[in-house]
């Protein structure tokens, strides 16, 4: 168990490393070091009262309630936590050790929330909101899922390892963001509206009409809209100038290229997306493929930890885990491949080829970095509970699944390059679901002590799916409620009505900002 805590930990500066690596380079630096700053605070807050609001009483009484809090004070800064038994009815750990397990759960947990903030959201404000979202969203979901007062954990809902309490909790919060960053700089109005355009351009959230030739992820950078026509005309690289003014770049162009400084005709498209940009996603794919590995080996300690203990369920969980992991990665790079053979063959049939078939993105690593935390994510939930044999059938439904929703949400979710919302959420929902339909007695009983009641697939999937949906909605509204009552409360200080937190104007006291230097470009093959 310490070994499988550590693990999970090392998972963080994996979290670091991805999506410092997935993003652009505007936030790369913001993503790299926010992840462990939030899990180093969440751990503080887990040791003050987050164990006992959550886990405590460690004791299951002769007739237990249902609770959404925990209150045993000996839970509060660990002050009495020392040896006292943990688990089911067989073997049994310290309650130290199991505070000690969990603490790196709650932690990892806050740490994937990190990927909302790419929208350049500070850092102490942020931490403001974690606090408070682990105390009111994270808290009572993970004690709903593998506490004995839980209301879903008295109902028997198989959620090994956090499909419902890590994964669709975070991906939610990060869309929750998303929703938050629309109303607050479109208002009501300029949000639906926006939504309500980006419905109807059904061909091009199905990829059948492609105007990005450039790089497979989009980005929007802070305080830019996509939406908006008079903006976003292609830009020039600017990897070797941008330490000079604007001035200057243009002196320079002129010198080097007479014709690129000459004004655009008038009559030239304007361009929605950016093409070929240094500053597009992914910033540093060194970075991403490295922080994938390291959340594969962590993720051994995620699952074959949550056995409790070395036994024979803890193995199949590990063995599970690598096998959906590389199902996940190598269903990604042929879905991929597949897509763009039929947006290859769509546009022949439609007598586009030449030009755009040379826009459509080719395979690269990035998609079997995806697909593989995507299949991490799916078996998550279902590791102790499924056979090895189904694990690969994790992995492929879910990378497809996945997939399909990365396109549908990358044409209405323009502001989340990372995807965190569709591997997350949406992969925990896959993986809780197939958890239903493959939970096997046998696996479950490996450890010598747990069973599952003797339920239909029927019957087990409609538990699964209200535990799933109950995890998205209260995550959902309850995090929309934490930005919008901090909105109020920094309205009331700035002594402004309902004072925007997004803002495209410059910060006067914020003369500079550490930003990346550029690691990769994309370039046009001939």
């Amino acid at each position: 168990m310490l070994i499988s805590s550590a693990l999970v930990l090392m998972m963080v500066p994996a979290m670091c490393l991805f999506y410092s690596g997935a993003s652009n380079r505007h936030s790369s630096l913001t993503l790299f070091r926010l992840p462990l700053i939030t899990a180093a605070l969440i751990g503080f807050q887990w040791y003050l009262w987050g164990y006992s609001l959550t886990f405590t009483p460690a004791v299951k009484p002769p007739s237990p309630g249902v609770s959404w809090y925990g209150g045993d004070p000996r839970g509060v800064a660990l002050h009495d936590s020392l040896a006292r038994p943990v688990g089911a009815d067989g073997a049994k750990i310290p309650e130290l050790l199991y505070q000690f397990y969990e603490g790196m759960f709650a932690s990892f947990t806050a740490a994937l929330v990190c990927g909302g903030t790419i929208r350049d959201v500070r850092v102490g404000r942020f931490l403001v909101f974690i606090t408070f979202w682990s105390l009111l969203v994270y808290n009572p979901v993970a004690r709903w899922s593998w506490h004995w007062a839980g209301w879903s954990n008295q109902r028997d809902v198989m959620d090994f390892a956090g499909g419902t309490a890590v994964h669709i909790t975070s991906g939610t919060t990060v869309l929750a963001f998303y929703i938050f960053y629309e109303l607050d700089t479109r208002k009501f109005s300029g949000c639906w509206a926006g939504l309500v355009r980006r419905l109807m351009k059904l061909f091009v959230i199905l990829g059948l009409r492609r105007e990005n030739p450039g790089p497979p992820r989009g980005i929007v950078l802070p305080g830019e809209d996509r939406d908006n026509n008079s903006e976003e005309l292609e830009p020039e690289n600017q990897s070797s100038t941008s330490h000079q003014g604007p001035e200057e770049q243009v002196a320079l162009h002129a010198l080097a290229d007479p014709e690129a400084a000459a004004p655009r005709p008038s009559d030239q498209p304007t361009r929605l997306v950016r093409d070929l940009e240094d500053d597009d996603p992914p910033h540093n794919v060194n970075n991403m493929i490295l922080g994938t590995a390291l959340l594969w080996i962590g993720w051994f300690g995620f699952n074959g930890g949550s056995a409790l203990g070395g036994n024979m369920r803890a193995v199949s969980a590990c063995v599970s885990t690598h096998v959906a992991a590389c199902a996940g990665g190598t269903t990604s790079l042929f879905f991929f491949w597949a897509w763009n053979a039929f947006g290859r063959a769509v546009d022949r049939f439609l007598g586009e080829s030449g030009e755009q078939g040379n826009k459509i993105p080719s395979v690269s690593v990035t998609q079997f970095c995806d697909g593989a935390v995507i299949g991490l994510v799916a078996i998550t939930p279902a590791a102790g509970y499924v056979p090895v044999w189904s694990a690969g059938i994790f992995g492929v439904v879910s990378a497809i699944a996945v997939n399909l929703l990365k396109q549908c949400t990358k044409g209405l979710l323009k502001d989340e390059p990372l995807f965190v919302f569709s591997i997350h959420a949406g992969g925990g929902m896959v993986g809780m679901f197939l958890t239903g339909c493959f939970a096997d007695p046998a696996v479950v009983g490996l450890d010598g002590y747990s069973t599952i009641p003797d339920r239909t697939i029927a019957g087990r999937l409609r538990y699964q799916m209200l535990d799933a949906f109950a995890g998205f909605f209260y995550t959902l509204f309850t995090t929309l409620a934490i930005l919008f009552g901090l909105k109020g409360v920094r309205s009331i200080f700035k002594r402004q009505w309902w004072a925007p937190v997004f803002t495209t104007e410059t910060n006067t006291n914020r003369r500079w900002k550490l930003e990346a230097t550029p690691q990769h470009s994309w370039k046009q093959m001939s």
